[in-house]
This record gives structure tokens, sequence and C-alpha cells, in this order.
């Protein structure tokens, strides 16, 4: 495992954790359409959500071929993604969530002063929108899996599965 880095002086754990879940929260809430929305959820809740990691640059940027998706079906793809992991972290054992996690996690163990253990959501250059809010959850579910149980105290994207 990766050695836990420090958060910055007065960040917390939960702090960080919440930003990923805001993050999620908002994500599953933009139009597929709205390309301004998406741009928005990238440069505010998103970036706000990974800034407590240091960014991942790719070894290699491969040369092969870009294949020019349309935006709503890449958003659309993405939320259900993320409907279908928060479903499977909603249940005990999670392992309907394990089932959709990439072979690689960009999430890295972060502490603070205060002796709160946690995991925060890395940006990684080049990644695809469904990885990059995938990464929002696990950051999120491994600080505190315990929100993500069925009942009273689910977490509340858990809750916007409905709206899906």
């Amino acid at each position: 495992m990766r050695p836990s880095l420090p958060l910055p002086r007065g960040k917390t754990v939960t702090e960080v954790a919440d930003a990923s879940r805001a993050a999620i929260d908002q994500f599953l809430m933009i139009d597929p359409n709205d390309k301004a929305a998406l741009s928005q959820w990238l440069i505010g809740p998103y970036r706000r959500a990974v800034a407590f990691a240091p960014k991942r640059l790719p070894a290699h940027v491969g040369g092969g071929s870009v294949t020019q998706l349309a935006l709503a079906s890449v958003v659309s793809e993405a939320q259900a993604l993320l409907r279908r992991a928060l479903d499977g972290a909603s249940k005990p054992g999670a392992e309907g969530l394990l089932e959709l996690v990439p072979r690689v996690v960009d999430v890295i163990p972060v502490h603070d002063a205060h002796g709160g253990h946690g995991f925060a959501a890395q940006d990684v250059a080049h990644a695809k929108l469904g990885s990059r809010v995938l990464v929002l959850l696990l950051s999120d579910y491994l600080t505190r899996p315990d929100a993500y149980v069925s009942g009273e105290k689910r977490h509340p994207s858990a809750r916007m599965l409905a709206l899906g």
C-alpha cells in the first residue's frame, strides 16, 4: 500500500470525503446534453474533490486513434456506471461495487492532523469520465463505508438511484 500523505494544514479526511460526495451528487444531476454543465462540474466540484492528492500523469499517452463520441452518450454512460456502483456499495459486502472497480484505483491514503485516516481521489490525465466518477465514489466509500449501507443512514447519492 502507498504511504499515507498528510493533508494540508486545517483540512480533514471528512472534508476530503465530503468534497467527493458533493461532486458525485452534482454529477448525477447533470443533463447529459448540457456541455456547459459538464464543464462547470469538471472545473468546480470535480476539481475541488481531487485537489487533495497530487495529479498523476500517465507514463505514456498512446498515439492510438481517438474516437469521437457524443457527449450525451459519454455522460449518460458515466452516470449509469456511477448508479450501478452506488447500488453495489449500498449492499453488505460491496461485491457489486468491486465488480465495477478498475484494475488500477487512483485513490491515495491520506491523514489529517487530528489522527483521521481516509482516501483522496487522484486526478489522472486522460482518464475516462466513468473512471473519474468511480474514483470519487471509491475515495468516499473507502473513507466511510458505513455511510453506504442500506437503511436510514444510506448515503444521499444512493437515493439518487431512484432518479436514474
